[in-house]
């Protein structure tokens, strides 16, 4: 997942988006968030502490918002961070994102506990349009919930179903920006079913890893701020010498 993201997020920013190499790097990139959407649900059901487990979320997104806004908008000029310091927040990066999710899972399995269906609901409503302000939108909502209730095959169904949306709705900026971002006129959003192969393997082995070697537990957060700080870093010498 990490290398799928890296690769994703340098392509944005050194690879024309018109060309068949852009397209390639994307595909593969592509599996970054259904990768990490099943992550969250791994997590939601094995974490002993689900508080924690969103502190560290939404803790990080914060740490991480900076050097996100770096990379999506330019630092300098009239459309820059520095003149308008507001940017930094007008759009949430992923974390914040997966975060949404999770609390998803949480108010999910509360209503099954309590079975306060309009409470669930109201909440279930806000989190959706919570997940708007940030990167993949409802998307990620759907995911999650797809992958609790049926694993991979639940994760194929809804990205078919989304797809489908996408393509029926291609002209409604409400359903192509926010509750299917998915292009289906283009190859490099396709390369989200290449999670599919690597879901069914975890599943079928129990969610085992294929080694015995464990990635410390706050690699990834760590490397998600990193790696926009280097690429930001990159980018602005790039264009600036």
């Amino acid at each position: 997942m990490m290398v799928a993201m890296t690769v994703g997020h340098l392509a944005w920013a050194f690879v024309p988006t018109d060309t068949l190499l852009s397209e390639l790097l994307h595909f593969f990139g592509r599996l970054t968030i259904p990768l990490a959407c099943f992550l969250v649900v791994i997590g939601f059901r094995l974490s002993r502490n689900i508080t924690g487990y969103a502190r560290r979320l939404f803790g990080f997104g914060l740490l991480a918002q900076l050097p996100f806004a770096v990379y999506i908008y330019p630092l300098m000029g009239d459309d820059g961070l520095l003149a308008n310091p507001w940017l930094i927040f007008y759009y949430g990066n992923v974390l914040f994102t997966l975060g949404f999710g999770l609390l998803t899972l949480i108010i999910l399995t509360h209503l099954h506990r309590t079975r306060s269906y309009f409470y669930g609901c109201v909440c279930f409503a806000l989190l959706a349009l919570l997940s708007t302000w940030s990167d993949w939108g409802m998307l990620v909502i759907f995911w999650v919930g797809a992958i609790y209730y049926a694993g991979a095959m639940g994760f194929l169904v809804m990205t078919l179903l989304l797809f489908g949306l996408s393509f029926a709705g291609q002209n409604h900026p409400i359903i192509t920006q926010y509750i299917a971002p998915l292009n289906t006129k283009s190859l490099m959003d396709y390369g989200v079913f290449l999670s599919v192969p690597i879901m069914l393997w975890y599943e079928q082995n129990q969610h085992k890893s294929p080694t015995h070697y464990r990635l410390p537990r706050l690699l990834f957060y760590w490397y998600y701020v990193g790696h926009l700080v280097v690429i930001s870093v990159l980018v602005f010498f790039i264009k600036h010498t």
